[in-house]
């Protein structure tokens, strides 16, 4: 075998850096494009590059030092295993009673012999073995019907165990009913019919619940989306939207902000939520602070959509007729609420933020005209009142005309 290492002239012990150097340099010396005509160089090329392939290879490198080191050995064996080998007669036959012919006891010999002992001991072992056989098919069988009758005992039993809570549904305990089906449902999961009566009773109520709110019984129809909420799998947010319009409406205004921001902690995106929080923190709680908090972060809300649209830089690109409606409310809500809270310069910027998403609308231009009354800033004010009339406002128009002399 061809020793790579002294190929390249480096030794057995040598690095990764040290084979790649050592590669480089001799296929320098001995390339073809070099040594034109030279078939001795190129010869020696390929062996380079074949040595070069194999060390630097940790996997090929380690098999070939191996076989650098002990294939000697490994040669040997191989010879040694080529030889016939002579095998020495067996002195006992196998299976089979034996009969002596007499001898040395080395090498004696017993021959073969089928007697009625032998038949015996063959018909004895096929016997036992039928008989274990039929013992364990007999057991597996045994076995499996008792599996079976009891699978059928306890089908029998949850299908009436599902017809009375059917039973007790009907009678109006919905919680007892939905209780006694989920149960069924985690015991017996292969079957579907119970998750179908699961589903089929939450259907029925969320419609009973519908009903209760629209016709204004606001406590009955919360009482029943609560139950819902308490049984549906997975989670629905809409259960929990339809609780907190409901305590709304009864005037419990904490307790539908507690289920608006469990749907919040949920679903971060939503921006018509956090108006929807803030509006109540604002008009219904009396707390303007905690309701700003929920419109600031519906702003960044707002800027990270449109950053992510259209870049950093969103405010020159974005198509503003495109725009949802909802963006105007958040600014034009933000301002209302910045300027009762005296924050006159963000009151201002949520103001310049409505009129660019809808120039065409009065309202932004009259609470920015105020605005800037409070700074006795009466130029801007005049400008704004002026775009108002120019867009049909009459009270921009009175004002103007009172404030600005023209």
């Amino acid at each position: 075998m061809q020793n790579y290492y002294e190929l390249l002239g480096i030794s057995s012990t040598a690095s990764d850096d040290e084979i790649k150097k050592a590669y480089k340099k001799l296929a320098i010396r001995h390339h073809p494009d070099k040594n034109d005509g030279n078939s001795a160089a190129e010869e020696k090329f390929k062996q380079i590059n074949e040595a070069y392939q194999v060390l630097s290879n940790p996997e090929k490198r380690s098999r070939y030092d191996f076989i650098l080191e002990y294939g000697h050995i490994a040669y040997s064996a191989f010879e040694k295993a080529q030889e016939p080998v002579r095998k020495r007669p067996p002195i006992y036959p196998r299976y089979a009673r034996f009969k002596d012919y007499g001898g040395t006891d080395f090498g004696r010999h017993k021959e073969y012999q089928v007697d009625r002992k032998y038949f015996r001991d063959l018909f004895l072992s096929l016997g036992l073995f039928v008989i274990l056989s039929g013992f364990f098919l007999g057991f597996y069988w045994l076995n499996d019907y008792i599996s079976h009758r009891e699978m059928l005992r306890i089908r029998e039993e949850s299908i009436s165990r599902l017809n009375e809570a059917q039973e007790i549904f009907s009678r109006g305990d919905y919680r007892t009913a939905l209780q006694e089906v989920s149960t069924l449902a985690v015991r017996i999961p292969n079957e579907e019919r119970y998750s179908e009566a699961r589903d089929q009773m939450l259907n029925f109520l969320r419609s009973k619940a519908a009903d209760h709110f629209n016709e204004g019984s606001y406590d009955k129809s919360v009482e029943t989306y609560v139950i819902v909420k308490d049984f549906e799998e997975p989670l629905n947010l809409n259960t929990w939207y339809q609780i907190a319009m409901c305590e709304y409406k009864m005037g419990e205004y904490r307790k539908a902000v507690h289920a608006l921001d469990y749907i919040l902690i949920r679903d971060r995106n939503n921006l018509s939520l956090l108006l929807e929080i803030a509006g109540i923190y604002d008009h219904n709680l009396n707390e303007p602070t905690e309701a700003l908090a929920y419109y600031n972060d519906a702003k960044a809300l707002f800027k990270k959509f449109q950053a992510t649209s259209y870049g950093e830089a969103f405010e020159l690109v974005m198509p503003v007729d495109q725009t949802p409606d909802i963006y105007f409310e958040l600014f034009m809500k933000r301002a209302d609420l910045n300027s009762r809270l005296n924050n006159i310069e963000e009151a201002i910027t949520d103001c310049n933020w409505a009129v660019f998403l809808r120039p065409t609308l009065v309202a932004p231009y009259m609470l920015r005209a105020r605005m800037h009354l409070r700074q006795q800033d009466v130029r801007k004010a005049c400008a704004d009142w002026t775009k108002a009339t120019e867009l049909g406002n009459e009270e921009a128009e009175a004002l103007r005309r009172s404030n600005c002399g023209f």
